[in-house]
């Protein structure tokens, strides 16, 4: 079927090639129109789509017929799309209490530090109606897919969907330790796609720049990181934007930076920067410092006490955190180390308030 497609697509093409070639065509309006629209790639996609070309044939090749019957159409569709939009923009706000799903988006996620499983998705989805991760068969990637009700108005359809999105993944990123992202992280791609020895005659198999994932091992995404990732999106998605903004907009911008640092250019610093703002202002937040520079490192000993109680492997951790990093490791060791540590001391406060939500459930009760 698709070499068919491909078959019409070229027979109308060429046809109409040959028909501007004719003198007695002008360029005229319907030709100026046929020509944007075959090099716009969208409109062309749905100018060349199967119901078109059926069009196509159903008036025996007749280009200038088809053409004007064409933009007719693209008018009509478009005119469609635009009383659409109107209609919501004009539609009254739904009551909570009686709305009903209406709008569906799916995302691509990406994880190179983690192999999925259908069972293991199925226990975030089984606590999250609103989001849910889908199995694709693949162990990456996964589908995001979020479901908002018509009580969420057209205009603000966008940013919802935006919104809801980053925390999930932020979530996962922090409850699992690891990285996800909605694209194919660039550490992943090589610079060269082969090195030759000209004196043996054979490709060499060259171990490739060190990935933020470590040896590039993905490991098993659990049932505990799924647990993890739920309790910090429950503790986290209520924040005010100003709380959120201070921690979760740097943490952002650490993931996007490992994303774009590949072969070509190094961004590991910015990221690890990135993690460390998002960690300072969360420790803010919680009241775990004061904000001071000079109290900064006795804070996190005191922070991360709980979890990390050996002070020789806290001393070891810290200076991932310094504004040089450890000089003793690489850049991607003092990233990889300065996000898990932010990962860890969100995951236990969101543990805390998830204990602290359940005692006060069991206190309204008795």
């Amino acid at each position: 079927m698709d070499a068919l497609s491909t078959l019409r697509l070229a027979r109308s093409r060429l046809a109409y090639e040959r028909g501007l070639s004719t003198p007695e065509l002008a360029i005229d309006d319907v030709t100026e129109w046929f020509l944007e629209a075959v090099s716009d790639p969208e409109a062309s996609a749905r100018l060349f789509s199967r119901p078109f070309l059926d069009k196509y044939e159903a008036l025996d090749g007749d280009v200038r017929a088809w053409s004007q019957w064409a933009r007719d159409e693209f008018d009509r569709l478009e005119g469609e799309i635009r009383e659409t939009i109107a209609r919501e923009l004009a539609r009254p706000p739904v009551d909570a209490a009686n709305a009903k799903p209406r709008w569906r988006g799916n995302a691509t996620v990406h994880t190179p530090s983690h192999a999925l499983r259908p069972k293991t998705l199925a226990r975030w989805n089984a606590q999250l109606n609103v989001i849910q991760l889908l199995w694709t068969g693949k162990k990456d990637p996964f589908t995001l897919q979020i479901l908002l009700e018509d009580s969420t108005a057209l205009p603000g359809l966008p940013g919802q969907l935006v919104s809801l999105a980053k925390i999930a993944l932020a979530c996962l990123n922090i409850g699992s330790l690891g990285y996800f992202w909605f694209e194919r992280a660039g550490f992943q791609q090589e610079m060269f796609n082969e090195v030759w020895d000209l004196e043996l005659k054979r490709p060499l198999k060259l171990r490739g720049p060190e990935s933020f994932w470590g040896d590039g091992r993905a490991v098993a995404l659990t049932e505990t990181h799924i647990d993890h990732a739920v309790r910090c999106l429950t503790a986290f998605a209520p924040l005010p934007e100003p709380v959120a903004e201070s921690i979760f907009k740097p943490y952002f911008d650490g993931l996007a930076f490992i994303a774009k640092s590949d072969a070509y250019y190094n961004l590991d610093l910015l990221a690890r920067q990135a993690f460390v703002s998002s960690l300072a202002g969360a420790l803010h937040h919680w009241g775990d410092w004061d904000g001071q520079e000079e109290t900064f490192e006795a804070a996190f000993h005191a922070a991360f006490k709980s979890f990390i109680p050996d002070p020789q492997h806290r001393k070891q951790m810290f200076p991932a955190l310094t504004s040089t990093g450890d000089p003793g490791e690489t850049t991607l060791v003092n990233l990889r180390s300065a996000k898990q540590l932010v990962d860890l001391y969100l995951i236990d406060v969101a543990a805390r308030t998830w204990r602290m939500s359940l005692n006060a459930a069991v206190g309204s009760q008795g």
